[in-house]
């Protein structure tokens, strides 16, 4: 049985961060890593490794299993032909859109994981459902209303090169441009993500909603997203309501039982502190809402990037080459 791997879309962040992660959890097969235009050629670091990207449009993917698209016009492009190859795909966007393309995040449902393609919900989407599902475990959910700051390399480069070049010109005392956000992000909050539709809802929020209501089918969603002048890591402030009422203690140990941490004080965890470059979703402020039975109130961050879709792609072709060949 072929178990190599391709990551399209290698040069990406998110990219990058699925070939540093695939290497870190001591990935022993084939690894290929391609892209297309100025991105052929150059290196990705991954772990101790430095790995040289190749060109996907000449690329045979009869010489992989699964191939993980990190980049949206990239599958578009290319998703077919791998799939005729016999590859089974996962990414997001166009290429993995309707009801019959499964949407999964590996820690909630991974009996999901069938068929030749396998959609991941964005970034905010997966890290909301690893909290949520530990919690629909031990007493159900209604619903929830979400409140989440949302880190401008969810615009790729371009949102970190923006952020960073406005933060150095204030500084300096240099006027501004904007380019990838409609107005000043530098020390700044914007009060949405997006374009809104008619109703007033924006883009990534009605993403989160849609992803998250598949996901948990019969359960409310109402969501808010702004822009945060933070490089990488989503941070939000859930109020849930579930179906029986739940005990802080009892909460936070389920939440520790799937694999979170937990801050000790209520002035953690934070974006940049915590949630920067770890694999692991951080947890604070966890309280009971007094005001109605089953209201539960907490704060979660989480590396938008690599904690996000990268390790959920990632998941979910371990899963598929060790139990789905």
């Amino acid at each position: 049985m072929k178990t190599a791997l391709a990551i399209v879309g290698a040069k990406s962040l998110i990219g990058e961060a699925m070939a540093d992660g695939l290497v870190r959890r001591g990935w022993k097969g084939g690894l290929h890593l391609l892209d297309a235009g100025d991105a052929v050629g150059e290196t990705v670091e991954a772990g101790r490794r430095s790995l040289t990207v190749d060109d996907v449009s000449g690329f045979d993917f009869g010489r992989v299993a699964v191939t993980l698209f990190a980049d949206e016009a990239l599958a578009v492009s290319h998703a077919d032909r791998a799939e005729a190859a016999g590859n089974r795909l996962i990414g997001f966007g166009a290429a993995f859109a309707g009801k019959a393309v499964p949407l999964v995040v590996a820690e909630l449902n991974p009996e999901a994981i069938v068929g030749a393609r396998i959609a991941v919900p964005g970034n905010s989407s997966t890290l909301l459902a690893v909290v949520l599902g530990a919690l629909a475990e031990v007493a159900g959910l209604k619903r929830v209303n979400i409140f989440g700051c949302e880190a401008v390399s969810e615009y790729g480069n371009a949102g970190i090169e923006e952020l960073g070049r406005q933060s150095a010109d204030l500084l300096g005392f240099r006027k501004i441009e904007t380019g990838v956000f409609p107005a000043q992000i530098a020390f700044n909050l914007l009060p949405s993500v997006g374009d809104a539709d008619a109703d007033g809802r924006t883009v990534g929020e009605a993403r989160v909603i849609r992803e998250l209501e598949r996901l948990f089918p019969g359960m409310g969603v109402n969501a808010t997203l702004v822009q945060a002048p933070v490089f990488f890591g989503n941070a939000f402030a859930l109020h849930l309501e579930m179906e029986a009422a739940i005990a802080a203690e009892q909460a936070a140990g389920a939440l520790r039982a799937a694999g979170m941490e937990l801050s000790a004080t209520t002035h953690g965890p934070s974006a940049v502190g915590e949630a920067s470059g770890s694999d692991r979703i951080h947890v604070g402020r966890l309280r009971v809402d007094p005001s109605h039975a089953g209201g539960l109130d907490l704060w979660t961050v989480g590396d938008n990037i690599r904690r996000g879709t990268a390790l959920n792609s990632i998941q979910i072709a371990e899963i598929l080459l060790k139990e789905h060949p």
